[in-house]
């Protein structure tokens, strides 16, 4: 944004273009009208769409809901949450907590919520950034109404020492998976890029309640991409007992998973399962080899889950028989069927109780 100094002038009047002429103390002044960057990403391109929109449905609430909204409004610039120097009009605030609540998939309200809300910073173990994967662990979340905006940059030189200006929100409606957020596709899908190991992002996390629209404190840090986390330290054994397959498909025995997990819940006998399964031949059963240290975390076990098949044309019920069992020194998770069915692939989504073996 550009702005020039104005000049006087003894007598002129109108706008022409960028240019407009004003009476001030007498005389015709002539300024140049700010603008915005020609340069617009598509995501700018969106927010300032919606902010748009949220501005114009101001103009739309009855007296009796702009004066609650200037009331809150009052309030808020009375309280130290949003910091010193800030102050807030009614349609400030209207268009504030709007936009977060329709970010994180909420309702537009029109009616200003009662008091202040105290939503917390964001509390978590660790966040790993790399070419395999954009992970966050050990999420606090203290209440259900939170949503967790997560903020990132694309790659930066590692001699960067500020681009917070350059991150866009990558996630703002997912939820964690107890307490974990896998943020890898995410990423990849807003950015249009993976991560590139040996580069420097930026990361700001902040909650925000989904019924209020109001925000927390942000939680913003920076760190190179690779094996290590940029924030927090490395779990070690007390990383969750989980086995995560992407994606893996055997050209010989035509069997195939697709995000597919196999946890243990920490403290309880009791697992999950969820995913797809399938195969394309005659053989049913097929087995991942697990990485070392998940195989660590995992006994020898046997759980059975109840699976839907996925072929809107063979609706059909199976039960998997999962297990995890050593083999020339590693350890396997194997899959099998119990039952012959006509559907050659299943979704899984079952709580199960592993069977020591």
């Amino acid at each position: 944004m550009k702005a020039l100094p104005s000049i006087a002038y003894d007598a002129f009047s109108g706008t022409a273009k960028d240019v407009t002429a004003r009476r001030v103390g007498g005389r015709t002044v002539l300024s140049v009208r700010a603008t915005q960057s020609a340069i617009v990403t598509p995501s700018q391109a969106v927010s300032r769409n919606r902010l748009s929109l949220i501005s114009r449905s101001f103009r739309q609430l009855s007296d009796e809901e702009m004066a609650r909204w200037a009331q809150l409004a009052e309030q808020y610039n009375a309280s130290s949450s949003i910091g010193k120097g800030a102050v807030f009009t009614a349609h400030n605030i209207f268009v504030r907590l709007n936009s977060n609540l329709v970010m994180v998939g909420g309702v537009q309200r029109t009616e200003a919520p009662i008091g202040l809300d105290n939503v917390p910073g964001v509390r978590l173990g660790a966040m790993y950034v790399s070419s395999d994967e954009v992970i966050l662990e050990s999420v606090d979340e203290p209440d259900s109404d939170l949503r967790l905006v997560v903020k990132m940059s694309a790659a930066q030189s590692p001699g960067v020492s500020s681009a917070w200006s350059k991150t866009v929100i990558v996630s703002s409606t997912e939820e964690t998976d107890w307490g974990e957020l896998d943020l890898t596709d995410a990423f990849a899908d807003v950015l249009g890029v993976g991560v590139e190991d040996g580069k420097k992002y930026f990361v700001e996390l902040y909650w925000v309640d989904s019924v209020t629209g109001f925000s927390g404190q942000s939680l913003q840090f920076s760190g190179i991409a690779g094996p290590d986390p940029i924030y927090g330290a490395a779990s070690g054994e007390n990383s969750r007992a989980l086995v995560r397959v992407k994606h893996q498909e055997d050209p010989l025995d035509r069997t195939y998973f697709e995000n597919f997990e196999y946890e243990l819940s920490r403290g309880s006998v009791i697992g999950s399962v969820k995913g797809i399964y399938g195969w394309r031949g005659s053989r049913s059963n097929a087995y991942v080899e697990m990485d070392p240290a998940v195989a660590a975390r995992f006994e020898e076990q046997r759980s059975y889950a109840l699976v839907r098949s996925n072929r809107n044309t063979s609706w059909s019920i199976n039960i998997l028989e999962i297990e995890i069992t050593d083999y020339n020194d590693t350890k396997r998770l194997m899959v099998t069927p119990t039952s012959s069915q006509n559907s050659y692939g299943y979704d899984c989504f079952d709580t199960v109780a592993p069977i020591p073996i």
